[in-house]
């Protein structure tokens, strides 16, 4: 237990970064590339159920153009694996936005038994 407390809170300080911190890397005003774990469980045609584990990358534009201050505009992919069904899948698209509210076309394609579908 003392173990995994120490992991979550090694974690969380890890993903948190100090002002200090963010400063030490170079960056671009208003341009991002976020990247993150995407843990979940996924529900397969014949009803097993499975955790999911990948990753995602997000490239986010939040400069303030000047006839739409708070629009912003991205791309995304992503690739997750499912333990349950043995199945590999993607996505890749883009992505605009107005403040919080977002509207996102991907192409989203799976691996399974070494064909795609």
């Amino acid at each position: 237990m003392r173990r995994l407390t120490i992991i979550i809170l090694a974690t969380v300080c890890w993903l948190v970064p100090s002002s200090a911190t963010a400063s030490a890397f170079p960056r671009l005003d208003g341009l991002w590339l976020p990247a993150g774990v995407s843990l979940g469980g996924a529900i397969g045609q014949e009803g097993n159920v499975a955790f999911v584990l990948g990753g995602e990358l997000s490239f986010v534009d939040l400069r303030p153009h000047r006839a739409a201050k708070y629009w912003w505009f991205g791309g995304v992919a992503d690739a997750t694996w499912d333990f349950g069904n043995e199945a590999m899948r993607h996505r890749i698209g883009a992505e605009v936005g107005l403040s919080f509210a977002f509207l996102e076309v991907a192409y989203l394609g799976e691996l399974h038994d070494g064909s795609w579908h």
